[in-house]
């Protein structure tokens, strides 16, 4: 089923892909990237010579008014063009998907949680908040420019969420499989936009019909990838399973001997916080925190060979999950076992 590397890369010699280029804010998000990573964007929303480039066009610019963060150009192409919300970002990943009430949104949103911002109040990040743990920078911390980024790509992010939540248009993309399917062959070596390896990012191809994330998971395992390789922000694939309340996927890595306590880029001990932290991302969502729930659960009884530090710190889950908050109006379900988090 899979393609050669020059059959991936056709799609970006296409007239199409030539005509999207001069579209200004397309062109700006796409211009640092690899060859690799364009055409991948492409085929993860399905466009073809075929395309109509109107189509095209409106997919792409909500995926890059998303990357900058544009609530003014999101709402025209969500609410008034009605352009569909499941467009995929080049690591196949949905804006935001209706079976799983989420997608790169809660990514975002969990993160604004992580780094100390909730709903209300804005993430103001310190000097040495955040270290690199990947790429030329590992060891290093965040300067304050990338910290000031950092805090500009979260603090709207609930803002951004209910408005994809809300969307009149949550039309599912299929990607292109046989592109999907050579990436995968690829997983030694091909990283996303991002530099995530691709097992750290396959989680996010959700809703692919017929093709369940955590299958994609296992496919690239056979691939030889290593389970416990990490990515953007230093997390691991089976965080991007927790994120998406993906059971199957957390099963799929828990199976192959997934560690639960690699430290990230803003001192997580433990992938547990992350289940923490998209709790309260998603805390008006009844449905996603059952689903939480249950990987929590499977966390619990699946904590293979943790540290000394990390088996005396969440041997239970008390230390991190020892009070309940409320939930804001309109939620219910769920908050008796809804935590706060310790840090």
């Amino acid at each position: 089923m899979s393609i050669s590397r020059s059959e991936f890369l056709e799609i970006v010699q296409t007239s199409l892909a030539q005509q999207l280029l001069l579209d200004n804010e397309i062109a700006a998000y796409v211009k640092p990237w690899r060859e690799e990573n364009w055409a991948a964007l492409l085929h993860a929303n399905h466009m073809t010579t075929e395309t109509p480039i109107e189509h095209a066009r409106d997919l792409l610019r909500l995926v890059a008014a998303f990357a900058r963060k544009d609530l003014k150009c999101l709402n025209e192409l969500v609410n008034i063009k009605k352009v569909s919300v499941g467009a995929r970002l080049d690591y196949f990943l949905p804006l935001y998907d209706e079976t799983y009430h989420g997608g790169e949104d809660i990514f975002v949103a969990s993160t604004k949680i992580i780094l100390g911002g909730d709903i209300e109040k804005d993430a103001h990040l310190e000097n040495g908040r955040v270290m690199h743990k990947v790429g030329a920078a590992q060891g290093e911390p965040y300067t304050e420019q990338e910290l000031s980024e950092l805090e500009e790509y979260v603090n709207n992010s609930f803002t951004i969420r209910e408005m994809l939540r809300h969307a009149p248009n949550k039309t599912v993309i299929q990607p292109n499989l046989k592109a999907l399917d050579y990436i995968i062959q690829q997983a030694d070596s091909y990283l996303d936009t991002n530099n995530n390896p691709v097992i750290v990012f396959i989680p996010g191809a959700i809703s692919i019909k017929n093709l369940p994330a955590a299958d994609l998971i296992e496919k690239v395992l056979k691939q030889g990838a290593d389970v416990n390789a990490v990515g953007f922000f230093g997390v691991p694939g089976i965080v991007w399973s927790i994120i998406l309340g993906d059971i199957e996927g957390v099963k799929s890595f828990l199976k192959n001997h997934a560690k639960l306590d690699i430290v990230d880029e803003m001192g997580n001990e433990h992938v547990k916080r992350w289940v923490c932290a998209t709790s309260h991302a998603a805390a008006d969502d009844n449905a996603y925190n059952n689903r939480l729930k249950l990987i929590l659960s499977e966390l619990q009884t699946n904590n293979r060979d943790p540290s000394p530090k990390s088996k005396a710190t969440y041997a239970n889950a008390a230390p991190i999950f020892n009070t309940v908050v409320n939930r804001p109006s309109g939620g219910s379900g769920g908050k008796d076992w809804l935590p706060t988090m310790k840090w």
